[in-house]
């Protein structure tokens, strides 16, 4: 999971679902990348989350490639960024049904998205027994963000549109 921003909402959720994995045999470890407040560093600690903040996105690159999948609470309005960084390294993601994250995420091709918290941990759980869905999902997600984000793709949609190389 990671945030840009600080979402105390979100590590709490976070925080709950780590509990949860943990109590998995073998457990789980879970990391958290990006930002947190103090209140809600506390909360992940007190979880046993790893908290990573890692602000530069090849940093954040190298956590990711290490990673099983990437779940994503957030519900910000703004790009989800992260979570296309996840589905470029290849992760199968999870992610709240919102409108930023349905842009991105072909629910049970490129992903999963989720409407409830039982929801969220049954897709969690399913991910872990069955590691050749992960890995079809996660093929599916990278495929999707080097076909939307690769810089000649851009590129030519820009020129395209506007008839001219803008870039």
């Amino acid at each position: 999971m990671s945030s840009r921003q600080q979402n105390q909402v979100a590590a709490a959720l976070f925080s709950q679902l780590a509990v949860l994995l943990n109590g998995k045999s073998p457990p789980l470890t879970c990391h958290f990348l990006g930002t947190t407040d103090q209140e809600s560093a506390a909360r992940l600690q007190a979880s046993e989350v790893r908290i990573f903040d890692a602000t530069e996105p090849s940093e954040r690159a190298g956590y990711l490639f290490s990673s099983w999948m990437y779940v994503d609470f957030g519900s910000s309005s703004g790009f989800p960024i992260f979570l296309a960084e996840a589905m470029a390294a290849g992760l199968a993601c999870i992610a709240w049904n919102t409108p930023a994250h349905r842009e991105l995420i072909k629910h049970d091709r490129t992903g999963l998205l989720c409407d409830s918290h039982e929801q969220m941990l049954a897709y969690v759980t399913d991910l872990i027994e069955s590691p050749e869905r992960r890995l079809k999902l996660g093929n599916n997600a990278r495929k999707e963000a080097f076909s939307r984000f690769d810089i000649g793709a851009i590129k030519s949609t820009v020129i395209s549109a506007y008839g001219t190389d803008v870039i």
